[in-house]
């Protein structure tokens, strides 16, 4: 009998290609000297800030992860506060399975949502008092 084929996650295989570059970036910019966030566009492409002029929840996640990736943890906070706990429920979806983990809890997506609203709320301020 021929053996079932493995059904791939899409959500699984992202992230892998995500973790893969991010481990890219900071060996290239640890031994080459390769800074990928000096190829970053200067204006943000983010939709929401565009139309309103205001940062949405992800601004700068992109810039904190390849931060991260460097090393450059201060750097990260300064992007994005919510990007160590973006990287962490990455690399806990990754290994759901060895951790034994079936779906996440309702109530840590409601206390996960509720800090994501908190920080975009303080970051609104800190850009709107100065």
């Amino acid at each position: 009998m021929p053996e079932a084929k493995r059904k791939l996650d899409p959500i699984k295989s992202a992230i892998y290609v995500v973790i893969t570059g991010l481990i890219v970036c900071g060996l290239s910019y640890h031994y080459l000297g390769f800074d990928a966030l000096s190829y970053l566009p200067d204006r943000s492409f983010c939709p929401f800030k565009i139309i309103t002029g205001i940062d949405c929840p992800g601004c700068g996640i992109t810039r904190a992860i390849l931060s991260i990736s460097q090393l450059k943890f201060a750097q990260a906070i300064e992007f994005n506060y919510l990007s160590f706990i973006l990287l962490i429920s990455m690399i806990l979806y990754l290994f759901k399975n060895k951790l034994k983990i079936k779906r996440l809890n309702p109530k840590l997506l409601i206390v996960i949502l509720t800090i994501m609203i908190s920080v975009w709320l303080f970051r609104l301020l800190l850009q709107f008092s100065g």
